[in-house]
């Protein structure tokens, strides 16, 4: 239980609880499908990057990365600087990264449509974003919070100004998303409902 908490904490006041059995079927899942040639070379963005059951760092650093800056707000383990992802604007100009990711965290952002849309300012055309969030019938895991449930039709609703690159279940219990981006995100997120948690 402590090791679950600790890794709850990170992005925006908020803590990113993983499922310990699970995700390093997450990690293989991303290995197997991104390969080497959208890789190598390339400048790379983790949101809520603190490593406590595992990383996805190592595959793109072995697969010959330019950059790679993990971010969290809390420091740790494969965090290289301390930054919110509802102000990544703030920090990084418009298109500075060739692949965004974000993994097991925007369940626990209540604005997960302004992280979305602060992500995509930040992303390149043709880049890819990663993103993976358990499926609805996963166990409430909160503290501080934990508020959203995602489904492969929701990401496509969500990223319907991109082009899928790779959708799965990747287990029983979440979702693994890929797409490229061909242009500035137009949809209104806010327009798209996810499945909410309930409260305890």
């Amino acid at each position: 239980m402590k090791q679950s908490i600790n890794r709850f904490l990170a992005l925006s006041g908020v803590l990113i609880l993983l499922n310990s059995a699970s995700y390093p079927e997450l990690i293989e899942s991303v290995n197997r499908n991104v390969p080497k040639n959208e890789i190598e070379g390339k400048d790379i963005l983790e949101i809520g990057s603190r490593d406590i059951n595992g990383s996805v760092r190592w595959i793109f650093e072995s697969k010959g990365c330019k950059s790679y800056l993990g971010t969290d707000i809390i420091p740790g383990k494969s965090v290289d600087t301390l930054i919110n992802v509802y102000e990544l604007d703030k920090h990084f100009k418009k298109q500075s990264f060739d692949i965004v990711i974000c993994l097991e965290t925007l369940e626990h952002l209540e604005y997960w449509d302004s992280a979305i849309y602060q992500m995509d300012q930040v992303l390149k055309r043709g880049g890819l974003m990663i993103v993976a969030a358990p499926r609805v019938g996963f166990p409430r895991h909160d503290w501080p919070g934990d508020y959203w449930r995602y489904e492969i039709e929701d990401w496509r609703k969500i990223f319907v100004d991109y082009d899928e690159y790779y959708a799965d279940n990747v287990r029983e219990t979440g979702t693994l998303y890929i797409a490229r981006k061909k242009h500035k995100m137009q949809v209104d997120l806010k327009t798209i409902y996810l499945h909410k948690v309930k409260s305890p």
